[in-house]
C-alpha cells in the first residue's frame, strides 16, 4: 500500500514549550480525529470507540503503534490511544480495532516540526533567521501554513521580532537546539484498504423464478472515512457472471432468473480510491423448480357421532389427505350447519362439537399453501335420553346379553344399531351382545328421533371363586329361595353367607349370617325361607340344605353376600345400600347365564344373569354350567 499525504493544512494556533500541548494541524479526511482529540501537558490522547463504529463495541479491543517512538510515541488503554511527540520528524501511527471476528486498522502520519525550524533540519539555525528576513523583504514567497511555521510570538505576521527570537532560540544553546523546544504536529492520512467484516450466507436461487438479493451494508468496511468503496461481481475465477444473473454496482443488488439448475462461487470485490480491494466467494445453489401437485384426499371415516352435551371426540385429518411432493398440511374446517355441530381445528385434529340434534356435514379443506383439497364428514348429533347412560359387565364364555330397550323408545319405529364404526338397523326392541374377547365396547341404540341409549359392556376373564350363587327366586308371600352352585373338582369348605334385610320396623337394614356346609363338586347348596311351604311342590328341587328367616311381615331381603375367610365371594343385589330397595320390586327369579363358573364382587344384573318374571320356579335345585 502507499501513503498519501491529502493535505498540509498546518493550523498553528498557539506557540508552547514540551510542557506545553503540541499546536496541531489536520488534513482534510482527519476529522474523525480532530473531532475526538485532546491534549495536555505535551501529550495527546483521543477515544476511537466511534470510528471502529463497524466493530461490536461490547467486545472491542485497541491497540496502537508508532513506526518511529523517537518522533512520536503511540500507545493504548481501553479504547482510548495516547501520542506524545518527541522531535522533529515523520512516523506512522496505527490504531487497530479487534472484537474478536473481525479487525479493522487505520494508519496515518504525524510530522512533528520544530517551531522556527524552515526547512525541517530539526535545528534552528542562522539560515532559518536569515529566511525570515528574506521573507520579510520579499525575496520569497511562502504559504500560510509556512507563515504560521516560522511566526515565533504567535502574532499573525512575520517580522523582525520572529527573527530576533529565532536568533535568541540558537544562541540559547552551543549545539544550535532550544533548551526548550516547540512543536508544530501535522496530521495527514495514510491509505487503509477495506477489509471483510462479514461474509455473506449461502445464496439459493430456484429456476424459472425470479432472484434477487441485496449484499448486506455490513459486509465489507473501510476504516478510512473519506474513502466510498466500488463494489464488483464476477466468478471466483474472475469470469464474468452468467447471462442470467446481474449484479448493480449502485446498490449492490444481485438479480435474474435462472434457467437451469446447478451451482455458482460469485466473487464480490471492495475498492477504494486508491485501488486497495477486499473480496469475499459467495456459493449460490440453484435448485430445480418443482411443480407443486396439490394435496389428495386418501381417506374417509365413517359418519361420526355427536352426544349432545357431552364433549365431541377428534379426529386426525392427516389421515385422510396425503401430499405427493410431502409438503407440510394445514387444515381447516366448517360445518355446513352450526345449529347441530360446530367444528374446532387444532393443528391436525378436529373436534366436533354438537350444538342440537340431527345430521349435517363437515367440510374439511387441506392446503400445502399453494393448492388444496377437500373433503366431508358426516356427523349426526343425538341427544342421550334420561337413564340411558347404560354399563353392562359381563364375563368371557357367558351366553348373550340382552339388553331390553323398549322402556327408552316407547314410541319409536324406526332404531339403529352403531358399534365400532358400523351401522345397521334393529329389528324390534332388544338388543343383543355375545361376549367375545376381554375388553370394553360402546353399542348406540338411535331413534329416528335422534334420541340414543349408550350401552357399555365390559367383558372381563373369569376369575374369582367357583363357589358362587346360580340362582334367586321370589315368588311372593315368602316364597324365597337361594341356590349356590359348586363349579369347581374340589369340595368346598369355610364359606359363609350373608343375608341383608331390610327390617320396616326399625327402618333400617340388618346382616345375618351363617357359615355353610361342604358341598360336592357340581352340587347345588339350597337355602329356603322358613315359611316357603310348598318349596317341593313349585319347584324341581328334590332337597334343601338350610332354612333362614328371609321374609316376614316386617323384612324382606335386600342383597346377599357370600364370604369366605372374610373375603368376598360373589354378591346379589347392593349389600353397600342403606335404603329399603328389594333385590325385586315386584318379586321374579333369575339364573346365572350359562358360562359364567366365576362369583363376582359386585351384583351384575344385566351382564351375569337371565331374569324371568315372579312364579318362575323350574330352574330350582339344578344348575346348567
Amino acid at each position: 500500500m502507499g501513503n498519501k499525504k491529502l493535505a498540509s493544512c498546518m493550523a498553528l494556533l498557539s506557540v508552547f514549550t514540551l510542557t506545553q500541548a503540541p499546536n496541531l494541524s489536520y488534513a482534510a479526511d482527519m476529522n474523525w480525529l480532530e473531532s475526538s482529540l485532546h491534549q495536555e501537558n505535551g501529550k495527546m490522547e483521543a477515544d476511537v470507540t466511534a470510528h471502529f463504529s463497524a466493530l461490536n463495541e461490547q467486545l472491542l479491543t485497541v491497540t496502537a503503534s508508532s513506526s518511529n517512538a523517537g518522533v512520536i510515541t503511540a500507545a493504548a488503554s481501553g479504547t482510548t490511544v495516547h501520542f506524545e511527540p518527541k522531535t522533529s520528524g515523520a512516523a506512522v501511527l496505527t490504531v487497530e480495532g479487534d472484537d474478536g471476528t473481525s479487525r479493522l486498522a487505520d494508519r496515518f502520519q504525524a510530522t512533528v516540526t520544530k517551531l522556527g525550524d524552515s526547512n525541517g533540519d530539526g535545528l534552528i539555525t542562522p539560515a532559518d533567521v536569515l529566511f525570515v528576513y528574506q521573507v520579510i523583504n520579499g525575496k520569497v514567497t511562502v504559504t500560510e501554513t509556512q507563515k504560521k511555521a516560522l511566526d515565533m510570538n504567535g502574532d499573525g505576521v512575520l517580522t523582525a521580532a520572529d527573527a530576533s527570537l529565532m536568533m535568541k532560540t540558537y544562541t540559547s544553546g552551543s549545539s544550535g537546539q532550544s533548551l526548550a523546544p516547540k512543536f508544530v504536529v501535522e496530521w495527514s492520512n495514510v491509505n487503509d484498504a477495506p477489509v471483510l467484516i462479514s461474509a455473506p450466507d449461502p445464496q439459493q436461487a430456484v429456476t424459472d423464478e425470479e432472484y434477487s438479493w441485496t449484499l448486506p451494508e455490513n459486509t465489507f468496511a473501510d476504516i478510512d472515512e473519506a474513502d466510498a468503496l466500488t463494489h464488483s461481481a464476477s466468478l471466483e475465477n474472475g469470469q464474468p457472471l452468467p447471462n442470467w444473473l446481474t449484479f448493480d454496482e449502485t446498490n449492490q443488488t444481485f438479480h435474474g432468473t435462472p434457467a437451469e439448475s446447478g451451482a455458482l462461487k460469485v466473487k464480490v470485490t471492495a475498492k477504494d480510491a486508491e485501488n486497495e480491494t477486499a473480496e469475499t466467494i459467495i456459493d449460490f445453489t440453484i435448485q430445480e423448480k418443482v411443480v407443486n401437485q396439490a394435496p389428495e384426499v386418501t381417506g374417509q371415516v365413517p359418519e361420526q357421532l355427536a352426544v349432545l352435551n357431552v364433549p365431541g371426540d377428534s379426529i386426525d385429518l392427516s389421515s385422510l389427505f396425503s401430499d405427493p411432493d410431502g409438503d407440510s398440511l394445514t387444515f381447516t374446517a366448517v360445518s355446513l350447519d352450526e345449529s347441530i355441530a360446530a367444528a374446532a381445528v387444532n393443528g391436525s385434529d378436529v373436534a366436533i362439537q354438537p350444538e342440537g340434534i340431527g345430521r349435517t356435514k363437515l367440510k374439511v379443506i387441506a392446503s400445502d399453501g399453494k393448492a388444496s383439497a377437500e373433503t366431508f364428514i358426516d356427523v349426526r348429533s343425538v341427544e342421550v335420553v334420561p337413564g340411558g347412560w347404560i354399563d353392562v359387565t359381563t364375563k368371557q364364555g357367558a351366553s348373550s346379553v340382552v339388553v331390553d330397550i323398549s322402556p327408552y323408545f316407547p314410541q319409536a319405529t324406526a332404531i339403529e344399531l352403531r358399534s365400532n364404526g358400523v351401522s345397521s338397523a334393529l329389528s324390534g326392541k332388544v338388543v343383543t351382545y355375545l361376549p367375545g374377547a376381554a375388553g370394553t365396547e360402546q353399542i348406540w341404540v338411535i331413534s329416528s328421533e335422534h334420541q340414543a341409549v349408550r350401552i357399555t359392556i365390559h367383558v372381563v376373564a373369569q376369575t374369582g371363586s367357583s363357589f358362587f350363587f346360580s340362582e334367586y327366586l321370589d315368588g311372593g308371600n315368602g316364597r324365597i329361595a337361594l341356590e349356590i352352585y359348586n363349579s369347581s373338582s374340589e369340595k368346598t369348605a369355610g364359606y359363609t353367607l350373608e343375608a341383608h334385610l331390610w327390617d320396616q320396623t326399625a327402618g333400617k337394614r340388618t346382616v345375618h349370617s351363617g357359615s355353610l356346609f361342604d358341598t360336592w363338586p357340581g352340587n347345588t347348596y339350597n337355602i329356603i325361607n322358613s315359611t316357603f311351604y310348598d318349596y317341593f311342590d313349585l319347584t324341581s328341587a328334590w332337597y334343601y340344605n338350610e332354612e333362614w328367616n328371609l321374609w316376614g311381615p316386617s323384612q324382606y331381603p335386600v342383597a346377599f353376600v357370600l364370604k369366605k375367610n372374610g373375603q368376598v365371594m360373589d354378591v346379589i343385589g347392593d349389600p353397600n345400600g342403606t335404603g329399603p330397595a328389594p333385590i325385586f320390586m315386584n318379586g321374579g327369579t333369575i339364573t346365572r347365564k350359562l358360562g359364567i363358573r366365576t362369583g363376582s364382587g359386585s351384583f351384575q344384573l344385566l351382564g351375569e344373569w337371565d331374569r324371568y318374571p315372579s312364579g318362575t320356579f323350574q330352574f330350582m335345585g339344578r344348575h346348567t354350567p
